[in-house]
């Protein structure tokens, strides 16, 4: 009886973080025609995001998006694998991976492995996201940057990629170099 217990345990923690890697992975809207209601919308959701080249729906819709997009579906962005030297276990992914998948322009979703399907060798899973440079005021220095540009990305739905400028090469004034959902 203890080791069923502990078998349910581990499956229920499974997957509360899969649920919640899943609410916390970053989104984009696909459009559609107008969804009646909420069983409409978990009948075609899924199959609209799929088409639309997202990895699954999100459970998200609305017919008035703020975008006035018109009815849409939410959709988690697709994943990718990028390749990484072998990862020895999970505490190595956690350390490692997320800078792996930032140094791609991408944000790690949780995954990895020695041994994709692929065969291409060790791979962190990444979120496919792309650069977009968030104005603000000027930066006097990296821990002035650290301090700030967390929220100047948060502020425009994004994250913050480590980099900033006060010079950016487009000009503008000073950015803080975020990552978006690649819609």
């Amino acid at each position: 009886m203890k080791w069923m217990m502990s078998v349910m345990t581990a499956v229920m923690m499974f997957v509360s973080v899969g649920a919640a890697q899943a609410a916390d992975a970053p989104s984009c809207d696909a459009k559609t025609s107008p969804i009646a209601n909420q069983q409409d919308a978990d009948k075609r959701c899924p199959s609209i995001c799929t088409k639309a080249g997202y990895a699954t729906w999100n459970g998200q819709w609305t017919n008035t998006p703020p975008s006035g997009a018109g009815p849409v579906c939410g959709c988690v962005v697709a994943s990718k694998d990028v390749k990484t030297t072998p990862i020895a276990n999970q505490q190595d992914a956690d350390k490692r991976c997320p800078s792996i998948c930032k140094g791609a322009n991408n944000l790690w979703n949780g995954q990895w492995t020695n041994t994709p399907p692929s065969g291409a060798g060790p791979v962190c899973g990444c979120y496919q996201m792309k650069a977009a440079d968030v104005k603000t005021s000027p930066i006097a220095n990296q821990q002035d940057a650290d301090k700030r540009c967390p929220s100047v990305c948060s502020s425009a739905k994004a994250t913050w990629n480590g980099q900033w400028t006060n010079t950016p090469p487009a000009g503008g004034g000073p950015v803080c170099g975020c990552l978006t959902p690649s819609c």
